[in-house]
């Protein structure tokens, strides 16, 4: 009994020095003296497909950071797009990896330059394959610009609160940051999480967070609440959407508020992660970037699922995905140590979006899985007669075809019909 008790001691002083040490180096992360605290989420971004794109969403995160003043913005993926780096990134590692440090030190700066932290979590475009990488997925460590370098490098910058995380686990951005409540200890966290890059776990679609990273939130919560004394509330980001969004979605029953202007491109294996947080009870949201023209929220068995908005100009557009956006969250501790919620849609404009629930009318439920898992459909079959751009849209989001997306983004005029496939 005493040699476990040492063991639990060990691997809490641990855990626990990693606070310590960030709070040495990164600004803290604290509720103001009117016990509030904001959160802004910048989602698909999609720096480094042109110089006018970049200037247009780095005008964007200045404007945002000016209305709203958060005291913590999260990156929820996709900053850059991979499927802009140049050729030699195949062949040229170290070129490869001086291109991306340009493109972060663009969408980076305007973060730097008005001293608001801020925390990045990976999505499936930032990270960049080279010659040989993606043969077995989950895996971006061998990648020409990988998964746990990217996490390094924004460790340096000075607002930056992003922490590499476990190494011996899938992903690279797994971290948890703490916003200490009017008496030091912790009022909230927030979670991040690495949702990969497509093929989760061999299986024909998009990414997840692996088994692995579901252990490690369920261990991490633990090892929280034992320190704590308590069960401390918090919200959670990862790009690629749980499946239980689309289930949401689907489920007549169930309110949203928001818009969905295309399918939900989910995990294509449940991981199990959702009946972890329910089983866990710690976190309030899960929110999520990657289908550019979603920002729909659901209240879905007591935890609020959904998305953020595309915060910039990179990408594919669409009626969502062309009025950039920001989710804003909002805690705010109350005297007795309760925390309360909410949450609302920031646009370039200045404007505050109200999220209105959708009629169960207009929701017309298609099918039960998410895009790119499922088998062809009869609107699929006569994607010849589809304009080149809206078909490469499709495969970009189906395929995660690289020459399709550079089309729907308008950087090549030519579609290269046959790259730009649909699952058969």
């Amino acid at each position: 009994m005493m040699k476990e008790q040492n063991q639990l001691l060990l691997r809490l002083v641990c855990f626990f020095s990693r606070f310590a040490l960030a709070a040495l180096s990164s600004p803290a992360l604290k509720v103001a003296q009117d016990g509030s605290f904001k959160l802004a989420l910048f989602c698909d971004m999609h720096y480094g497909e042109g110089l006018l794109k970049d200037l247009r969403s780095s005008h964007f995160q200045k404007k945002l950071l000016e209305f709203e003043k958060p005291g913590l913005v999260v990156i929820d993926g996709d900053a850059s797009s991979n499927y802009a780096a140049p050729a030699y990134c195949k062949t040229d590692v170290n070129r490869c990896k001086k291109w991306f440090n340009d493109r972060w030190k663009d969408f980076t700066n305007p973060l730097e330059k008005s001293s608001t932290p801020y925390a990045y979590t990976l999505g499936n475009h930032d990270r960049i394959p080279g010659s040989s990488s993606g043969m077995h997925p989950g895996n971006e460590t061998d990648y020409a610009v990988p998964d746990h370098w990217i996490m390094q490098k924004d460790e340096t910058n000075r607002h930056s609160m992003t922490e590499d995380g476990p190494t011996s686990i899938h992903g690279a951005s797994n971290y948890v940051l703490p916003i200490l409540g009017a008496g030091g200890e912790p009022a909230a966290y927030v979670w991040l999480l690495d949702s990969s890059d497509n093929a989760c776990m061999g299986k024909a679609g998009w990414g997840c967070v692996y088994p692995d990273q579901v252990q490690w939130y369920r261990e991490t919560s633990r090892e929280l609440a034992e320190r704590d004394g308590r069960v401390v509330p918090g919200v959670m980001f990862h790009h690629i959407p749980l499946d239980e969004v689309n289930l949401a979605w689907n489920n007549l029953s169930i309110e949203v508020n928001g818009t969905r202007g295309e399918d939900v491109c989910c995990f294509s294996v449940n991981t199990g992660l959702f009946a972890a947080i329910k089983e866990v009870g710690n976190i309030w949201g899960v929110f999520h970037g990657h289908d550019h023209n979603n920002d729909f929220v659901a209240l879905y068995q007591g935890v609020h699922i959904g998305y953020g908005r595309k915060s910039g100009f990179g990408g594919y557009g669409g009626k969502i995905a062309d009025k950039p956006g920001s989710r804003i969250i909002r805690l705010h501790q109350k005297a007795d140590g309760s925390v309360t919620w909410e949450t609302w849609i920031r646009e370039l404009t200045g404007e505050a979006v109200t999220q209105l629930p959708v009629k169960a009318s207009d929701r017309n439920p298609k099918k039960e899985l998410c895009c790119g898992m499922a088998a062809v459909s009869e609107e699929q079959k006569v994607l010849e007669h589809v304009a080149p751009q809206e078909l490469a849209k499709r495969s970009c989001r189906e395929d995660d075809n690289a020459q399709a997306c550079r089309v729907a983004a308008g950087l090549d005029t030519e579609p290269q019909a046959t790259l730009l496939h649909v699952h058969v």
